[in-house]
């Protein structure tokens, strides 16, 4: 069974108060650092001989020169990562930090993470999630009604919590498998507008079945325009 690992955070909780609560739980962060984070090298040659305290850093990093860093390849075109261990001042630990480079945009983003032992591709795999995460709850508050519910026990509110949030993922999944896995993307908002407008077509198209047309002053016309509406209004 697995266990809960990392933190995963934006750039806004990069800090040091932060990260000594994250692993004072006995958990790791993985996060987003400013392009001018004050990084350094760790000394990884031989102990020099004699008296003195033994030789810890061996430079401060500079993006623009990248040959002491490990060059990662990515499942995504045009993404490729540079990861080395180097302490940070700030944070006085050493991190496993990775540099995202995107080659087709020219664009660079500076992600970290406590644990040194995580490899460089799963901590870009976790980073991505974060924002299907983050989409999830938008989309839930905004479509499915997360902060609609008026219930105050806790069964109630994580019944209604889990139900909006599975519709999300119901719709997530209605999508992928009319439009195929490979879809580029997924708005909700179309879903939603789509399967009103499907079911309004029905509903006018139940009126038309017997081939007569509707009169705005019909009680059929009416029905249509007062269809979902709280409380009826007369023409």
């Amino acid at each position: 069974m697995g266990y809960l690992r990392y933190v995963v955070s934006d750039g806004y909780y990069s800090k040091q108060k932060f990260l000594s609560g994250v692993q004072g739980l006995g958990l790791h962060q993985i996060g987003k650092l400013r392009a001018d984070a004050n990084l350094r090298y760790l000394y990884q040659g031989p102990k020099r001989p004699g008296p003195g305290w033994p030789k810890t850093y061996d430079g401060k990093v500079h993006w623009t020169d990248l040959s002491r860093f490990a060059l990662c390849p990515t499942e995504d075109e045009h993404i490729v990562l540079y990861h080395q261990v180097v302490y940070h001042v700030q944070f006085r630990c050493a991190l496993h930090v990775v540099l995202v480079v995107d080659t087709a945009r020219n664009r660079r983003a500076v992600l970290f993470r406590t644990d040194v032992a995580l490899d460089a591709l799963t901590l870009y795999r976790y980073y991505k999630a974060r924002f299907q995460i983050e989409f999830l709850f938008r989309d839930a508050k905004q479509f499915t009604g997360l902060t609609d519910c008026q219930a105050r026990s806790q069964a109630k509110l994580d019944f209604h919590f889990n139900a909006t949030v599975s519709a999300v993922n119901l719709a997530k999944l209605e999508a992928r498998q009319e439009r195929g896995y490979a879809a580029p993307s997924f708005s909700m908002a179309s879903l939603k507008r789509r399967a009103f407008n499907q079911h309004l077509i029905e509903r006018i198209c139940a009126h038309l079945a017997d081939g007569q047309s509707l009169e705005k002053s019909g009680p059929e016309y009416e029905a249509l325009c007062n269809y979902g509406v709280i409380t009826d209004v007369a023409a």
